[in-house]
């Protein structure tokens, strides 16, 4: 079929023939929802039916409880996880090294200095944010 007789029919078509021919070719599409963690996250399409004016597609894997539940999905979750924790642990290490010296300066009747602690309280507040994130 030629273009343009394509573009007459895909015209000529109500949004409930859509439909019909959505479900009619559903095993031969997969819809592509984006990357997490350099995976390429996709699922089947279930079914399209109306909702309201709109056309709604449903992939398959929104008959999950939650998307977790599919394994794939799953793994690139727990490896945005494990990052998250994995940045978060540099962090604190770094704010621990941080928070030595200025005990250790306290100690030996140093000065310290108001930007000093500001910093370590700066590392403290994105270290509490990234492990509320994986938390």
């Amino acid at each position: 079929m030629e273009q343009q007789q394509l573009l007459e029919v895909a015209n000529d078509l109500t949004n409930d023939n859509i439909c019909d021919l959505i479900n009619m070719v559903a095993p031969r599409l997969d819809v592509y929802f984006g990357l997490l963690n350099m995976r390429c996250l996709s699922s089947g399409v279930s079914f399209a039916s109306m909702n309201g004016t709109i056309i709604q597609v449903n992939c398959e894997t929104a008959d999950l409880e939650d998307l977790a539940d599919d394994d794939f999905i799953a793994g690139a979750i727990e490896k945005t996880t494990l990052k998250e924790l994995s940045r978060a642990k540099v962090l604190a290490n770094s704010a621990h090294a941080l928070a030595e010296k200025i005990n250790k300066a306290r100690f030996e009747g140093k000065e310290i200095s108001d930007k000093q602690t500001v910093k370590l309280c700066e590392v403290l507040a994105v270290l509490n944010g990234l492990l509320e994130e994986a938390a």
